[in-house]
């Protein structure tokens, strides 16, 4: 059995702080968006999954099953959440392939978040065949440069940008440690030539 990541451990702590930061649930939007996803508006269906995960009162199975559909027609954001969902294991049992599979059809979709998270399942062998090549072709990819980092942690912006920050430098070190440094700007100038796909691809 796989064991949590420190990757894993950052997307806990980003879903956590997203949760904060997530408006108070607005019931006449839900009632809104509800009627509209049983419909079949995958925008409202994407929104209800946001609601699940990062309102009020979680409900993760029920923001998988929301963000599926949005996530089978192409929505990058859609496909990434679900594969974070996944990946976490939030109210659910934690299952890497899915997580892969959603993930990286986000990260080539140019999705930043959804690059970070399958960088980290590339170093850890998630779901995917461990290749530190491919784990810093995409945290190249996310970041062709480096977050800033905050200047306090007064606000929930400047502790999820502390997040970010310490994930970033963490990772790097991480990867780079299992790298030649010859192959390193090679590899980061391909990410930088690397062409994003579409919905339609």
């Amino acid at each position: 059995m796989k064991q949590l990541s420190f990757f894993t451990v950052i997307a806990t702590a980003c879903i956590v702080l997203c949760s904060a930061a997530f408006a108070a649930d607005d019931a006449e939007k839900f009632r809104a968006d509800m009627a509209a996803a049983k419909k079949g508006d995958i925008q409202a269906q994407y929104n209800l999954g946001m609601h699940y995960t990062h309102g009020d009162n979680p409900d993760y199975v029920k923001a998988a099953k929301w963000f599926q559909k949005p996530a089978k027609s192409g929505m990058a954001e859609a496909q990434r959440e679900l594969g974070i969902v996944y990946q976490g294991g939030f109210g659910m049992e934690r299952d890497f392939k899915q997580a892969a599979k959603w993930i990286d059809k986000a990260a080539r979709q140019d999705d930043q978040r959804a690059q970070q998270s399958l960088a980290g399942l590339y170093f850890h062998g998630n779901g995917v065949k461990l290749n530190y090549e491919e784990a810093y072709f995409w945290f190249s990819r996310a970041w062709p440069e480096p977050p800033v980092a905050p200047k306090s942690a007064d606000t929930v912006e400047d502790r999820r940008a502390a997040i970010t920050h310490d994930f970033y430098t963490q990772m790097k070190k991480s990867i780079e440690g299992h790298l030649k440094p010859e192959q390193l700007p090679e590899i980061k100038a391909r990410a930088a030539a690397w062409k994003p796909a579409t919905q339609a691809d």
